[in-house]
């Protein structure tokens, strides 16, 4: 499946690039901006005081640094810090940030990234699955042009495109092809606590559908 792989990475970066550059330009504004404004203080906090750094990122609980508040309020951005969907969020661009050297665009891309690999890791199950429908599903779960534009910033929608896709993985290496069991029940633990502390609802569809799944799958064994 390598002759999808260049061009659909390709795909995803420019639908990011087209993200970014709509939200700076067109819209002057708005969450993945936001977001970006949220995580600047941070970058400034990670050299200054690492700890208090890593004692945000690191706990579910904790408040929004008071160190970083100034300079977050002067760009408007204070509703972003006052719930745990959001402050979830930036915990996650703020570690992705110090990678992108604090700059908007590669941390943009970042994003898309990350977000895609998990797109490209469900597609490669399914496509080892049903081999004969490779090219239908390379449609469904790498060329859908919303989900690569609208996924590709920064923000909650790509965390959780990601976070879906990993969550449907693991379900499936853990209770279908039964391996690795103990690392991937871990981390599909992990990743249900991610959805739940950013959208918790989405696990009210996802766990019953992953269920019905399982539960054909055994059926049609049997």
């Amino acid at each position: 499946y390598s002759k999808y792989e260049t061009s659909i990475y390709s795909f995803k970066f420019i639908g990011a690039i087209l993200f970014a550059l709509i939200y700076l330009y067109y819209y002057k504004g708005g969450d993945t901006i936001n977001f970006y404004y949220c995580v600047v203080p941070l970058f400034k906090l990670f050299f200054k005081d690492p700890s208090a750094f890593w004692g945000f990122v690191l706990s579910p609980n904790a408040y929004y640094p008071y160190e970083c508040l100034y300079d977050a309020s002067q760009h408007g951005v204070i509703y972003l810090l006052r719930g745990t969907p959001t402050l979830t969020t930036i915990r996650i661009a703020a570690v992705l940030n110090i990678l992108s050297l604090n700059s908007f665009l590669p941390l943009t891309l970042f994003f898309a990234f990350v977000s895609y690999q998990f797109n490209w890791l469900v597609f490669k199950m399914l496509a080892g699955i049903y081999p004969a429908l490779h090219k239908q599903l390379s449609y469904a779960f790498l060329m859908i042009p919303s989900a690569l534009f609208w996924g590709s910033g920064i923000g909650k929608d790509s965390i959780m495109m990601g976070s879906i896709l990993l969550f449907f993985y693991l379900f499936y290496q853990v209770f279908i092809s039964k391996r690795q069991v103990l690392l991937n029940l871990f981390l599909l633990v992990i990743t249900g606590y991610l959805i739940s502390l950013i959208r918790g609802f989405i696990l009210f569809t996802l766990i019953p559908c992953s269920i019905l799944m399982t539960v054909t799958c055994y059926r049609n064994v049997i």
